[in-house]
């Protein structure tokens, strides 16, 4: 049980390192979409564009505390 456990906390945390990083790249090209899109009309652009950071943040910040980096 004890070999289940450690498994489950490293994958755990294997999950969310990784998580973190190919966030940054999704949300960087979904923003910089958003914001192409908004210069050329779309309104909601905007919103979308300039909330991905704040994502990003969010997600970083939980990562760091979550795996205690």
């Amino acid at each position: 049980m004890d070999k289940l456990n450690a498994f489950l906390g490293k994958f755990t945390v294997e999950c969310l390192e990784t998580l973190s990083i190919v966030c940054y790249d999704w949300l960087v090209v979904a923003g910089l979409i958003a914001l192409v899109l908004y210069i050329f009309g779309w309104e909601k652009g905007k919103r979308v564009g300039l909330m991905c950071p704040a994502i990003y943040i969010i997600i970083n910040i939980l990562s760091k505390v979550l795996c205690r980096v």
